[in-house]
């Protein structure tokens, strides 16, 4: 009963955690049209291990809720890229400042066909291994721990680039919150389900960086207080 009970949770959080946690990101992004520091590789990120995740389903058995998760994952995240570039073509650049406008639009489009070209590149040649292996469980195998190497990266990008900025603006604290919730729950689920050591080293080096980055969303904030309080003092 206690089993069953886990497997229903475990799949419904698997099912909504993409709409629940990004969704959030989607809509700050696009009621500030700003990017902050929000990095495009979070997007990177996730699109290329949801996508090696469903190759890897194609011989590797886990949870269904994971495969639909992934296509969930991929969609949200191709939205949110979208959005992304299309802020960045508006968006003034400080390297830029001689360029027009109009010579910003067709650079930053530029950027973005070349970076969903070399997603699909990317595709196509993971086809192409799986192809001349013969679709052998072992490269799936190998496919799926590839994409939990790459997720566990997911947090990085984001605590280094706030930290160059010395900010968290433009980055939704609901997500940053329910990343750290997600991974806690993940990690419990891999060790209460005796899934792979790879996948619980993975989840538990997410959750450090999720620690991080709530503690940044913190401290900047109060950095920033002390600063408009010192500059309302000087005026």
């Amino acid at each position: 009963m206690f089993e069953q009970l886990t497997d229903i949770m475990f799949n419904t959080v698997n099912i909504l955690s993409p709409f629940l946690i990004y969704y959030p990101q989607l809509r700050l992004m696009g009621s500030q049209q700003k990017i902050g520091s929000f990095p495009l590789s979070v997007c990177t990120i996730i699109i290329v291990s949801s996508i090696f995740r469903l190759l890897a389903a194609i011989r590797v058995q886990f949870l269904w809720s994971l495969i639909i998760q992934s296509l969930i994952l991929i969609t949200f995240h191709i939205f949110i890229s979208k959005t992304y570039f299309n802020i960045l073509k508006k968006e003034p650049q400080p390297e830029a400042k001689e360029s027009s406008l109009a010579d910003q639009v067709i650079r930053v489009s530029e950027e973005e066909l070349s970076y969903y070209r070399r997603i699909s590149m990317l595709v196509i040649c993971a086809l192409g291994v799986l192809f001349f292996f013969s679709f052998k469980a072992n490269i799936c195998m190998a496919f799926l721990y590839i994409s939990a190497l790459v997720e566990s990266t997911l947090p990085t990008p984001l605590f280094f680039k706030n930290m160059k900025n010395q900010a968290t603006e433009g980055v939704s604290l609901s997500m940053i919150t329910l990343w750290f919730m997600g991974d806690s729950i993940k990690l419990g689920m891999f060790i209460l389900k005796n899934q792979p050591l790879a996948f619980s080293l993975c989840a538990s080096l997410q959750l450090f960086f999720d620690t991080l980055i709530l503690y940044q969303f913190f401290s900047y904030k109060k950095i920033e207080k002390i600063a408009i309080i010192e500059g309302a003092n000087s005026a």
